[in-house]
């Protein structure tokens, strides 16, 4: 494309596109790639101190981003962005017809993408991820799960989460179909119903939520889903009673729970043959790509139904976090989750190891949340949970003590966590105390304000 000249673009620049998902979107991506180039996707929904610490973590050399978007540039430090341009001027260009870009030398080691999550610090952390790390997992994805060039795969995770991988690499390098669904057929199941009927969609690749989303109002009882082959779902633990209502509707295709972090990508699969489930489904065996240990608090492999930690190698293991040191690709990577093996050598997952949570797909850091609360003149305190309404619905809850006279209220706190985080990462519930309860060794009791949204979600 012609703006790789024109902004002189080297292999190794980076790219920020703080833009919706799109056609353009995907050509940008691309002629990126190709060029050497290394993408940051950035939350269209993101707010402007979030897209502020992600540019200061990441100084890309050109900023893409809408219109609409151009407020954010008033939070930007001057000089931090080297060139900054609107969609508009992309899509004037790929009207002039195509422009195929000069073929960089890249090694499978050079960096492809930084993928932004949640840190403890209240800042945004660099997921770096190779060229290596994606044709990896799209490769034994392809071939695990018999996809082929007749197959039509839909778009929905947003390029700036590691689920998108697959629809967006693994159906272009296919030859295959790859449908973008808009926001409005996204968030209307009986327009995605439409989308799949009219699309041919074979293969559909989500979070659980969606699913169950879809499931409650009967997609796929309809014939307009009878095209769907393959689903494969990630991000977080399905709910063991919406997965049985799923294959109840649809028994007659192929369904997989794909594990592992965005540092890591999918190192662990299941392939479901069961019709229903009284447990969660499990993780399933390591994927060919991926040395998985379970280690104890001493670092010894556990035994059969113990749990512990996993830990993984591979070459779908991230780079490292952006701007910090590499990591070493003959090590095992400590991924914050636990699990056990069961007799048969399948393994269940067992929670995380810190404050880390999955709502919807999206890794959150409870620290993060309370770090930033805790940045509003007149908060001592805050704590943060993730609790289940009617044992399914997740809702992001906080607790913060206050000064007497500062006059903070649910709206001014809501007001101020929204100037952080994109919606899917703000608390939908607050409780403002005068203090916090603590336990005996002086530290906030956690489980006591768990236990109370506990209860209160129960009475709802």
């Amino acid at each position: 494309m012609q703006w790789l000249r024109t902004y002189d673009l080297q292999a190794g620049d980076r790219i920020g596109l703080f833009m919706r998902k799109g056609p353009t979107t995907v050509e940008i991506i691309l002629a990126g790639l190709a060029h050497g180039l290394i993408i940051i996707p950035i939350d269209s929904n993101s707010p402007a101190k979030r897209v502020q610490s992600i540019l200061e973590k990441t100084t890309p050399s050109l900023l893409v981003l809408e219109e609409k978007s151009l407020a954010v540039l008033e939070h930007i430090p001057e000089g931090l962005i080297q060139h900054i341009a609107t969609v508009d001027a992309f899509q004037c260009e790929l009207e002039q017809g195509p422009n195929t870009p000069t073929i960089s030398k890249i090694s499978a080691s050079s960096p492809a993408l930084i993928l932004m999550t949640s840190g403890t610090t209240g800042l945004p952390k660099g997921i770096t991820i190779s060229h290596e790390n994606i044709g990896v997992f799209v490769n034994w994805a392809l071939k695990e799960f018999n996809l082929s060039s007749s197959d039509n795969f839909v778009s929905i995770a947003p390029f700036h989460f590691d689920l998108s991988m697959l629809d967006l690499y693994g159906a272009l390098s296919l030859g295959a179909c790859l449908y973008l669904p808009s926001d409005s057929e996204l968030s209307l199941p009986g327009e995605f119903a439409k989308v799949i009927e009219r699309n041919q969609i074979s293969v559909l690749y989500t979070v659980p939520s969606f699913l169950s989303l879809l499931t409650r109002f009967r997609v796929f009882e309809s014939d307009l889903s009878k095209p769907l082959k393959t689903i494969l779902f990630a991000g977080e633990v399905y709910p063991t009673e919406q997965l049985n209502q799923l294959i109840k509707q649809r028994p007659d295709i192929q369904y997989a729970n794909l594990f592992g972090p965005t540092e890591s990508n999918v190192f662990a699969s299941y392939k479901v043959t069961e019709t229903s489930f009284t447990d969660p489904v499990p993780i399933g065996q390591p994927c060919n790509h991926a040395d998985v240990r379970i280690l104890d608090i001493k670092g010894r492999v556990a035994g059969t139904d113990e749990v512990g930690e996993l830990w993984v190698r591979g070459p779908t293991i991230m780079l490292g976090y952006w701007g910090e040191p590499p990591l070493n690709p003959r090590e095992y990577f400590a991924t914050g989750d636990h699990a056990f093996r069961d007799a048969a050598g399948l393994i269940h997952f067992s929670g995380r190891r810190d404050h880390l949570v999955k709502i919807r797909g999206h890794r959150i850091s409870l620290l993060d949340i309370e770090n930033i609360a805790s940045k509003l003149t007149g908060i001592n305190q805050a704590a943060a949970c993730l609790i289940h309404r009617n044992g399914t619905r997740q809702h992001l809850c906080l607790d913060v003590s206050i000064d007497d006279r500062s006059g903070i209220d649910q709206k001014s706190l809501s007001a101020h966590m929204a100037a952080y985080f994109p919606k899917v990462m703000q608390p939908t519930n607050y409780k403002i105390h005068g203090q916090l309860p603590y336990t005996l060794n002086g530290k906030i009791d956690r489980q006591k304000l768990r236990a109370g949204w506990s209860k209160q979600a129960r009475q709802v």
